[in-house]
């Protein structure tokens, strides 16, 4: 083999070789410029979609900011309103009233009443003057719409003793235990006769021949003298309540 022969042998191997290296380089960067190639319309559009739904995920710190949702807020404040509501506060239970009879003492026994009503007369007293200026109102059993005459002292009663008197002074006449003129107490009913019927108007005692009543429509609660003319016309007896319960 000569020479001449030899190199160009030699040279085309050597441009093969050449061509292999080449091409086992540009392999690689063919799959990374594949890799850096831009991304297409619908790519980028499900990217940018899967982005926005992570940034905007309600966390409880992002419901609490200033940027949250006003719809997740109020619905977090309504359920935690429900959940702090107050109960409401439970009325304590007062003691039914004593309703009071007719009774027939005897001798001690009707000192003994005196006596002990005479200790708490100051109640009945103390919740009598209170009213003092409230209105007369027909059928009226409370302070807030005015009272009449019984009301009145029906109110006082169970209000002090914790007494439940009947609802007409017609009725009241016929409970307790009489009482003479002279005897009066404090707290002592006293009766009177109006429009006809033997008792149709009542008061209470407050002693020195004074009575706290509701006279009538128009007028007030008031303080009178049983020495009036009126009055002592008309006046037809007393009755003493029982202060025991």
């Amino acid at each position: 083999m000569n020479l001449s022969r030899f190199c160009t042998r030699f040279s085309h191997r050597l441009a093969s070789a050449v061509l292999i290296a080449a091409a086992m380089f540009a392999v690689p960067s063919m799959a990374a410029a594949k890799s850096t190639t831009p991304l297409t319309s619908s790519t980028a559009q499900s990217v940018s979609t899967t982005a926005h739904h992570a940034n905007t995920l309600q966390t409880p710190e992002h419901i609490n900011s200033e940027n949250a949702n006003p719809n997740v807020v109020k619905t977090a404040n309504r359920k935690k309103r429900k959940t702090t509501k107050k109960q409401p506060a439970v009325r304590p239970i007062a003691p039914p009233a004593r309703t009071v009879q007719a009774h027939e003492y005897s001798e001690d026994e009707t000192n003994n009443l005196a006596a002990y009503n005479k200790e708490k007369a100051d109640d009945l007293l103390m919740s009598a003057m209170a009213l003092l200026g409230i209105s007369y109102r027909w059928g009226g059993t409370k302070p807030a719409t005015g009272l009449d005459c019984s009301g009145f002292i029906q109110y006082v009663f169970r209000q002090a003793w914790g007494v439940n008197l009947p609802r007409t002074s017609s009725e009241m006449a016929k409970v307790g235990i009489p009482v003479n003129r002279g005897d009066l107490q404090p707290g002592d009913l006293v009766f009177f006769s109006r429009f006809g019927r033997r008792v149709g108007h009542v008061g209470m005692y407050i002693g020195d021949d004074k009575f706290i009543h509701s006279p009538s429509t128009g007028k007030k609660i008031q303080i009178a003298d049983l020495n009036k003319s009126y009055y002592a016309k008309h006046y037809v007896g007393a009755r003493r309540i029982s202060a025991r319960n």
